[in-house]
């Protein structure tokens, strides 16, 4: 609880967001509508994805998010291939622009 002299008082913090908002909507038009395919993966899982990435892999559209990269793979083998390159691509802090084999 917040005190001044010796009352309480409400704390209100005010920011605006109006920037912050339309520069998220611009970003999530432009991944919406990109003509390729682009997915943003942590800890080896599909996070945001976008409908043309989901078009290109013959997945329905909304199904990919959240769901292992490796599903998207014939065999672990072929993924765990795949994903030692992106990992030493980013570790090298070089462009990522992999195709599956």
């Amino acid at each position: 609880a917040f005190e001044w002299d010796g009352e309480p008082v409400a704390v209100t913090l005010a920011r605006d967001v109006t920037e912050v908002e339309r520069t998220r909507r611009e970003t999530e038009a432009m991944l919406d509508h990109a003509a390729f395919g682009i997915a943003f993966v942590r800890e080896r899982h599909f996070g945001r994805v976008n409908p043309q990435f989901e078009r290109l892999l013959g997945h329905p559209v909304g199904t990919l998010a959240g769901r292992p990269a490796s599903s998207v793979f014939p065999d672990t083998a072929t993924f765990e291939r795949f994903a030692d390159r992106a990992d030493a691509a980013h570790a090298a802090g070089v462009p990522i622009d992999l195709e599956p084999e």
